[in-house]
Formats: structure tokens, sequence, C-alpha cells
């Protein structure tokens, strides 16, 4: 619809280049970058939108300003926050760039531009003339670089450096130092306004700073515990950068660095769902940056193949409160829905999707076996053609152990997923496998089949009871060798 009034006002006014009045946002001067392309980019959740292209004049001077073009203002409707304050980058040549923050007031900046530069030149030269916002975001920067390198490298020279030498105590009290800095100026900005730059700074503050001679896994666990002490992800500022993602992914590394009895670091998808959720959950106040972090989260772990998490995450926050009867569910956990149907009817003790493998004669749920195993392969994938042989031979000395056993029948269902026949059929007959139950579509990754078990990765394996409800899903074969040794 704003798009649509936005055409309307287009030819009404009969000029595509009609714009509002100006004002300048940033004026700036960069060193050794004269007559040059500048883009400028607005953060918004985890994107960087284009709203400006320029050029630098004769002398390297650039302004941005907020005059749109209609071009622009037709970009910016994709935009959920309408406010023109926040994070902007602005790109040079060869990947040098800095960040800005507007907050309605001018911005005044210089820099140095490198043509050879292996660095970020433009970023670490950069010199705020005038922005008492943006001086606070750099005094801010500089802090948080000599953190990054205080964590990153004095903490494990520390852990290797001998600690009877008389110079150990040199590197502790630097670290110390840096971290006693960040503090410092936390403490003393709290007591005026709260800006933009003191939101980003809290976002990165480590309020309590646990012992370096800890193991990893140790110290992730106390910052966690500390993490909202000053971060809030349902502050309305932080769609308006690029922060909720970095926060979304160091939280969950946080919560998921975990250790056994071993001292051995362990990953599960429940310890991803339940960080996951508990971020979620302090974002709730706010409507826009909570629908983003749970798309963000969902993606994430979707692209990952966490399935489980994926569904844990999402029934934490779909169903619909008191007295709603869901009418009020919005796009955020509607635009889900298929990927949640798929998920859930692949779920282990779920009775398996049916599909028919032989064209009015025989369906899956027709197989009359005590145990069925699906594998999903293909002859153009190497794996598949190592496995499916060594399968055959497991399921075979199955049979023979329990071929005295009542009721031990076992099926084996090869779903291809070749795009011919001809390799299909040619292998089919190489290896034998006429003791399988053959099957394809010849459709490739495009199988409706495929998409019915949530298939992404080639060979997959589903053992199905007498029943077909899905008992396991093995991974390699070493589990289905163990999982077979198992079955009665």
């Amino acid at each position: 619809m704003k798009k649509r009034i936005l055409y309307i006002f287009i030819l009404l006014h009969g000029l595509c280049g009609y714009t509002q009045e100006s004002k300048i946002l940033v004026r700036g001067h960069i060193k050794d970058y004269a007559n040059e392309a500048v883009y400028v980019y607005r953060a918004h959740g985890d994107t960087l939108c284009l709203v400006d292209t320029l050029r630098t004049d004769g002398e390297g001077r650039f302004t941005i300003s907020s005059k749109k073009s209609i071009l622009t203002m037709l970009r910016m409707t994709s935009f959920q926050e309408p406010q023109a304050t926040g994070l902007y980058k602005v790109s040079l040549k060869n990947n040098q760039w800095f960040y800005v923050l507007c907050d309605g007031k001018l911005v005044e900046v210089k820099t140095i531009y490198h043509e050879n530069a292996r660095v970020n030149i433009a970023m670490d030269s950069l010199q705020v003339i005038q922005s008492a916002e943006n001086k606070l975001f750099y005094k801010f920067q500089e802090l948080q670089q000599q953190l990054n390198v205080a964590d990153y490298f004095l903490k494990q020279v520390m852990r290797l450096y001998p600690l009877t030498d008389p110079f150990h105590g040199t590197i502790e009290q630097e670290y110390a130092k840096r971290y006693a800095g960040m503090d410092a100026f936390i403490k003393k900005q709290e007591m005026s306004k709260e800006s933009m730059a003191l939101k980003i700074a809290k976002a990165y503050y480590q309020p309590v700073v646990p012992d370096w001679k800890q193991p990893d896994y140790w110290r992730d666990s106390i910052l966690a515990v500390h993490y909202f002490d000053y971060f809030n992800p349902s502050d309305s500022f932080y769609i308006r950068s690029i922060i909720l993602p970095e926060k979304i992914e160091e939280y969950l590394k946080l919560k998921t660095n975990h250790a056994n009895a071993y001292a051995q670091v362990t990953k599960s998808e429940q310890l991803q769902s339940m960080a996951a959720i508990e971020f979620l959950s302090h974002s709730k106040s706010s409507r826009i940056n909570f629908e983003f972090s749970f798309n963000y989260v969902l993606k994430k772990f979707k692209k990952e193949h966490l399935d489980n998490a994926f569904l844990e995450v999402y029934d934490a926050f779909s169903k619909p409160q008191a007295g709603d009867c869901g009418q009020t569910q919005s796009a955020a956990f509607t635009q889900w829905l298929d990927k949640v149907n798929v998920l859930r009817k692949v779920q282990i003790g779920n009775v398996a999707p049916d599909f028919e493998l032989e064209k009015d004669r025989l369906w899956l749920s027709g197989i009359e076996s005590k145990y069925t195993l699906l594998i999903f392969w293909a002859t153009w994938c190497p794996h598949c053609t190592e496995t499916i042989p060594v399968v055959k031979e497991l399921i075979s000395e199955y049979k023979q152990k329990n071929s005295a056993k009542e009721g031990s029948g076992f099926t084996t269902v090869a779903v291809s997923l070749d795009n011919e026949s001809e390799p299909w059929q040619a292998y089919v007959k190489e290896k034998n496998l006429y003791q399988f139950l053959n099957f394809s579509e010849l459709k490739g990754w495009k199988s409706e089949v495929a998409k019915k078990y949530n298939v992404y990765a080639t060979p997959t394996m589903i053992l199905l009871d007498k029943n077909k409800k899905i008992l396991a899903k093995p991974e390699t074969v070493h589990q289905l060798k163990e999982l077979l040794s198992t079955l009665n």
C-alpha cells in the first residue's frame, strides 16, 4: 500500500527526481580520495540497505543529506522502523569503510584513504570533528579494541607464560587495566543522558570479568549469567543497528559451551534451544525486535539443520495467549508453518509420511514387515555409493541372525534422488540390490518424498517399526550397526 501511494505521488508530480527539503546529516573529508564514489548504507537488523550514492569533490570532501529521491523513499519503505536515526556505514573502494551514528545533529568527520591498505585505514584513522554522539562512539571503539586484544591475546599469553616469572605480573596488570578502562567509561556515561553510543557500549560491556585462569567454558557460563545486566535486546535502537544478530550468536555460543565430567566440551540441540528461548524472552517487550530475533534464530537453526531446536523455539512462542484464539498470530509465526508441519511429521515416535512405491500396487504403509529401513541416496553421491553396499551387508547379517525368530521381517526401501534412470538402474544391477525395494521419482532434490522427510543430505537413514512409526535416524553405518544389534 505504501509503495502504491508513492507511485501515485510520482505521477501527480510528474518528476521521478522529486526531493524533499535537504538537511546535512554528515559532512566529511577523506584524504587521498578525490572524485571517488562513496556508498551510504543504513543498518537495520542484519541488513545494510543502500540509501545513497555520491562522489567526493576534488579535495575528497562529501556531504550526506536527508534529501531523498523517490527511488530512495521506495527503498526505505522496506524498513518497519521509519526513524532516520541509527547506525550508518560509509563505504569506499577496496573494502575501506567507517561507521557513523546519526542522531539528527550534524556529524563532521575526517579520515584517510589508502589504496593498498591491508587493514581498514578509513575506520582506524577516523577523527570526529563535530558530534558528541560519535566522539563517544569512537572512544568506545578504541576501548573495545583494547579489550579484544586483552581477551584474544593477553589472556592466552598469561596462560602460557610461566606464572613464577616476574614479568607475568606486568601482563596481568595490563589485562586488568584494559577492563578497568571500559568499566570506568561505562560508569561515567551512566550519569549522563543515555545515548546511542552508550547503548552500543552497554551491549558489549562485561560487568563481571571471570578469572582468566579458569577454562573458557567456565568463563563463558559466568559471562552468560550477566549477559543482560546492561544489555536490553528489546531496546528499539538495536533494530537500527547490526548489533542484534551478533549478540544472538554470542549468547548461543556462551550458553552452549558446556563441559562434561571429564572437562570435554559437549554440544546439544537442547542447549541451543534453551539459549535461544532465553534471549528471545528478553526481547519480547518490543514486537519489532522480537520478530526479527525470532526469525533470525529460526533461519539459523534451519540452515544448521537443528530440527529439534527449531521446533522447541517455535513452540515456545507460537502458542496464543489466553483469550487470543490465535487471531493475532503475526507473519513471524505463519511464514514458518510449512517447515514446522514437515518437521513434526518426521519426529521420532510419529508415523512416517506415506508414499506410493509402485503405482496402484504398493504404498509404504502397506509393507508388512517388523522393521523398515528408509535410505535416501543417489549415484552422484560418492559417500552413498560407498555406504549402500555396507548397509546391504549389515542387513543381511541381521536377517541371518534373526531368521529363526517369528515376525522378524526386515525391509529396506532405497529412495534414489537421481535425476536419470540409467545410472540408477545400472548401480542397482551392479551391486545386486534387488533385495531392496528400489524407488525413485527421478527428480533429484525436487523429489516430493525427500521434501516430506526433510532430507537435506545423502545418505539419510530412517528406521520404522511394524506400524511405520519412526524409531531412529542413524547418521552413520556404525550407528546403524549398533542400532541393529539392539533390535529384538
